[in-house]
């Protein structure tokens, strides 16, 4: 069951019918949803059921079509990791990191992991099965509706039912989206959804929720730390606000929120380092941490960035220095530390609906300019401005 899709002629024909077909519906989207045709009161064919009816249809469709996907493709080599870990789990989940390399994931995607394998193993489905694989990749797929969801409520707060059911439609059936959740059996898809989460609770002043998905999201994916500093800039600028009107209760949030993003944080990551910690590694998590932080050594790692622009993907980061005295790791975190500053200054000044927009700014800009990208590591950015257009 299933097919190793990767690097052959027919993934990449599928790949090109895929952005073909969203383009299309891209086109159609506008056309009827968002153009002069909605304008107008909307197409024929869209006044004759109700919203709500066209809102499950979309979900059906894009749920059926990824158990499909998921069912027919293998996806990318990680799923193998995958499996193997999720069997190791279930064999003494608590000496997981004995084996801690580069390629270790964080602590909180190890509970999805075990949860999976014990599932296996209640059913007796084999480790190495198609069905795994598709069980695997279902919690990525979950997420990709979830957000979507998200996506069409925050939109009807500003746009008409068409309109947001055309923003929900345009994630849902996005390529980037599903091949990446459906077929290569990635999880940045819970990345993007707490990214959503996080920005609309900061939005919503609501900094107790805000801060708790940003220590969950810190133990899940280290990637999530990219929108920290507008997010931060934000909160900033409503301090300063609240200052001024002299409003002081916006710290006893900040004070709970702080509190629950640690706890968040250490519910997560607690369990599966606390033998270490025990062991007389009272850091470990640490180790954790900077050993996927040192897994992509390259200047850039299949990232369509400005080094692949000029010629570097895949070619290693050299220890020599810049100059005689900057490292290019130094040069690395000045270059994302300005790109922040920039961010940060254009969240202060800009109005609070602009927030997605600044998130996702500096997302775009760390992936363009920051050696050691991922191709995915820009994922989030597509709910992010999806929700800045909305």
């Amino acid at each position: 069951m299933g097919y190793n899709w990767a690097h052959t002629f027919l993934g990449t024909i599928f790949l090109a019918v895929c952005c073909l077909g969203f383009a299309l519906l891209a086109l159609l989207v506008y056309r009827y949803a968002i153009g002069r045709l909605a304008v107008s009161g909307g197409a024929p064919f869209l006044q004759k059921r109700k919203h709500s009816d066209w809102v499950f249809l979309a979900f059906l469709v894009a749920l059926a079509a990824r158990i499909t996907l998921a069912s027919v493709f293998i996806g990318h080599n990680d799923i193998t990791s995958f499996q193997y870990w999720a069997e190791q789990l279930q064999k003494d989940f608590f000496s997981f990191y004995d084996g801690l390399s580069q390629y270790s994931y964080l602590p909180a995607y190890h509970y999805i992991l075990y949860l999976v394998g014990l599932l296996a193993r209640l059913f007796g489905i084999p480790y190495t099965s198609g069905i795994l694989v598709v069980m695997l990749k279902l919690p990525s797929i979950i997420c990709d509706l979830v957000c979507a969801y998200l996506i069409h409520k925050i939109s009807l707060k500003y746009l008409s039912p068409s309109r947001a059911l055309a923003f929900c439609l345009l994630y849902l059936f996005n390529p980037a989206v599903f091949i990446n959740s459906s077929m290569w059996g990635q999880v940045d898809s819970f990345l993007a959804l707490f990214t959503i989460l996080c920005v609309q609770f900061a939005l919503e002043r609501k900094y107790i929720q805000c801060l708790a998905v940003v220590g969950a999201a810190l133990s899940f994916k280290l990637q999530f730390a990219f929108i920290l500093p507008v997010v931060a800039a934000f909160i900033l600028k409503d301090i300063v606000k609240s200052i001024k009107s002299r409003d002081y209760r916006i710290f006893s949030r900040l004070a709970i929120g702080f509190a629950a993003m640690v706890g968040a944080f250490l519910l997560l990551t607690l369990p599966m380092t606390i033998k270490y910690m025990l062991a007389g590694k009272p850091f470990f998590f640490i180790e954790v941490y900077l050993a996927q932080m040192g897994a992509y050594d390259y200047f850039s790692v299949n990232a369509f960035n400005f080094y692949s622009l000029i010629f570097k993907n895949w070619e290693p980061i050299p220890n020599t220095l810049i100059l005689g005295f900057l490292s290019y790791e130094a040069l690395n975190y000045i270059v994302i530390a300005l790109l922040s500053a920039v961010c940060m200054l254009l969240c202060w000044r800009a109005e609070d609906k602009h927030l997605y927009l600044c998130c996702a700014l500096l997302v775009l800009s760390i992936f363009t300019f920051s050696m050691e990208m991922h191709e995915r590591y820009m994922f989030a950015a597509i709910p992010l401005l999806l929700l800045s257009a909305a």
